[in-house]
């Protein structure tokens, strides 16, 4: 269970996701994903909830592999900068766009 006391923000929005529940009346599950959204106007904030919602959807289904670019291993990068970089061989683009 998961408690939230505080968002970064007045105007946030929190919206979460689980997949995989084993009931409705169950708030664990295979995965999940939390999301905050600031919203621009209070009127907004039912938008914003929606597309937090969303989003949080999003996240689960991508299942990603770290939480920020800071904890990406560092050959990881390298790795997939070098197939990017292969791929956009050929397109003639200026040196400095390929990097």
């Amino acid at each position: 269970s998961i408690h939230v006391l505080k968002t970064s923000s007045t105007k946030s929005v929190l919206a979460g996701y689980v997949h995989g529940r084993a009931s409705p009346d169950v708030s664990c599950g295979s995965s999940a994903a939390l999301v905050e959204l600031e919203a621009a106007t209070d009127e907004g904030r039912g938008e914003a909830g929606d597309a937090a919602k969303k989003l949080a959807m999003h996240v689960v289904a991508a299942k990603p592999q770290y939480l920020n670019p800071e904890s990406v291993p560092e050959d990881v990068i390298s790795k997939e900068k070098a197939i990017l970089m292969e791929k956009m061989q050929g397109t003639n683009k200026p040196p400095e766009i390929l990097e």
